[in-house]
Formats: C-alpha cells, sequence, structure tokens
C-alpha cells in the first residue's frame, strides 16, 4: 500500500547535508550562500532536515542562518558525519500510504548505496545514512535488496518510474537482475 509520492507533490519536510568539501566545491562560500538561500526559501513552506557533520559546523550553520533572517525552529539539524553532500542518493526514499492512521502512514526505503557503482571508495561510509536516520525517526522500513540512488529515479506518484539501465542494470550494482 505504500507508494512514493510524485515530485511535485506537496510535502512536509526536505533533506539536505550542508556542504564542506573543497573538492566538490573549491569555492565554497559560493556554495555555502547558495545552500542558504534555498534553505530560506524552503523553510517558509516546509521544514527543512539538514545534516551537518559535527558540532563545529552546527554552530557555524546556525550563526549564518541566523544572520539571515532564518526561522531555525522550521530547521531540523542532525548531527552525523557524511561524506557527501547529495543526501537524495544515499538517504532514504519517504514513502507513504494513504490508507494508514497518519502516525503510521510514511516508511522509509533504503536503498543499497554503493558511491555509485563502487566509483567513489572515499564516499562509502555515506550507506550507513538510512539506517542511522531511520533509528532517528523510527518509522516503518523496507530494504528491497537493490543498490540504488535515490536520485536516479523520477516518479509520478501513480505507479510511474523513469530510470535508467545504467544506474540499476549496471554489472557494478545489481549484476543478479534484469528488465
Amino acid at each position: 500500500g505504500y507508494h512514493m509520492p510524485a515530485e511535485w507533490e506537496r510535502h512536509e519536510a526536505i533533506w539536505l547535508s550542508w556542504p564542506y568539501d573543497l573538492d566538490s566545491f573549491p569555492e565554497i562560500e559560493k556554495v555555502e550562500k547558495a545552500y542558504t538561500a534555498i534553505i530560506r526559501a524552503i523553510h517558509q513552506s516546509e521544514t527543512v532536515n539538514l545534516l551537518v557533520k559535527d558540532e563545529m559546523m552546527l554552530s557555524e550553520v546556525v550563526d549564518r542562518l541566523k544572520k539571515e533572517k532564518v526561522d531555525l525552529h522550521r530547521i531540523r539539524f542532525h548531527v552525523i558525519s557524511y561524506a557527501d553532500v547529495w543526501f537524495r542518493d544515499y538517504g532514504p526514499t519517504f514513502v507513504v500510504n494513504r490508507e494508514k492512521e497518519a502516525g503510521k502512514s510514511v516508511a522509509a526505503v533504503n536503498w543499497i548505496f554503493n558511491a555509485w557503482g563502487e566509483k567513489y571508495p572515499e564516499l562509502m561510509a555515506d550507506a550507513r545514512i538510512g539506517c542511522l536516520i531511520n533509528d532517528d525517526l523510527k518509522m516503518g522500513c523496507f530494504r528491497p535488496g537493490i543498490v540504488m540512488e535515490g536520485g536516479s529515479i523520477d516518479v509520478n506518484g501513480c505507479v510511474t518510474v523513469l530510470t535508467t539501465e545504467q544506474c540499476l542494470l549496471n554489472e557494478n550494482r545489481n549484476p543478479a537482475l534484469d528488465k
């Protein structure tokens, strides 16, 4: 009875990871300004769940958001060590069941994250993020046993999913799966 809502459907919250890696973002100040603007815009209509890697980063981000008049009551901080900023790929996919009572209507899907087909071994630690979040949220969890990045799919909320063979059927992801 659970399904992933369409990308454009109204939702309660968004999940982001604060950027910090200078290899990925050599002009980190510009990226931080962009993230602040994104958070400032989004927090007007939904909760922002924000991963920060340690207490020092938490303090810096809180100061930055306060200066930009972001309502910190609309931000839920999660101090979790992570390697990459692309949360949608390693974080859980949230699914809904509109037929269940309100408190049990949302669950998580924890895909297996293998750092884009084991391309980046230094990012493999992010595979544990979905379970850590699920432990924190205490909601139902599905583990389909499929290697997938959440950003590799697009859904319409009506049982249609778009993806590519490269993302799901590549030998370095799911060699046992076929079409």
